[in-house]
């Protein structure tokens, strides 16, 4: 059954919500460098929500056109995102100046 256009367009945009909000949630914990790079890690974080939201609601069993389920799960997975981005560019900022086959030694020797 087809759902209707309203019901889907209001589920991406409460993810979009939620996952803007998850990511500034986080935002307390894991600073940005400036403020580009809080622009780019909000964006980031609302569309891995709208992108995201709609499958992991099918995969948990519940309605994806339900905003009150987009918006939640649009949340939890902005507050991902956020934390995965801070941890990356934390990691290639530290090595920024190395070569690629030192930063392999040092992920092989961290293990």
């Amino acid at each position: 059954m087809a759902e209707p256009v309203m019901s889907t367009a209001a589920a991406k945009a409460a993810a979009g919500i939620g996952g803007l909000f998850g990511g500034l949630a986080i935002l307390t914990f894991l600073k940005p460098h400036n403020l580009r790079d809080a622009a780019i890690r909000g964006g980031v974080s609302t569309g891995s929500a709208i992108i995201g939201s709609a499958p992991l609601t099918r995969y948990l069993g519940m309605d994806p056109y339900d905003w009150e389920f987009a918006l939640t799960i649009g949340a939890a997975i902005g507050f991902c995102s956020w934390f995965v981005l801070s941890a990356v560019g934390n990691y290639f900022k530290k090595h920024e100046g190395e070569d690629i086959m030192e930063v392999v030694k040092s992920v092989k020797e961290s293990k």
